[in-house]
């Protein structure tokens, strides 16, 4: 492999940049380029709720009214049952400090929509008994 000269650098075959189309400051950042904050908004409020393409309504499937949820109200976060009580023993005979995760239950009698008081946050557990009537809330 030949030496390079003094002040020189050698072509090791990597170099730093991408590959591809480079453009200058004043081709990339023209104003014509950029979309307004005002064309931004229109084309997302135009792509999201019962505007959207692919809307279903009362039609969405499971997943898709919990994603909403968690979307709009973030995750759950607690336990809403005033009897669920921690530190406790768990089935394998383990100390449970606190659940690992919280999530969201439709309260009984209620429809899936779009209303906060229609849903309550509980831990796995409490959600397991609520759902087989076990619990009343």
């Amino acid at each position: 492999m030949p030496y390079c000269k003094k002040g020189e650098r050698r072509n090791t075959g990597r170099t730093h940049f991408k590959k591809g189309n480079h453009y200058s400051v004043a081709t990339e950042f023209k104003p014509g380029n950029v979309r307004s904050k005002e064309i931004i908004a229109k084309a997302i409020e135009a792509s999201t709720g019962e505007k959207s393409v692919v809307w279903k309504g009362e039609k969405a499937c499971y997943e898709t009214k919990h994603q909403w949820i968690r979307l709009h109200y973030g995750k759950a976060n607690k336990c809403e049952n005033p009897n669920c009580f921690y530190p406790r023993k768990g089935s394998g005979r383990r100390w449970i400090k606190c659940p690992k995760r919280y999530e969201w239950a439709l309260i009984h009698g209620k429809e899936h929509n779009h209303k906060r008081e229609n849903y309550i946050q509980l831990c796995p557990s409490c959600h397991h008994k609520y759902d087989l009537n076990l619990i009343e809330l």
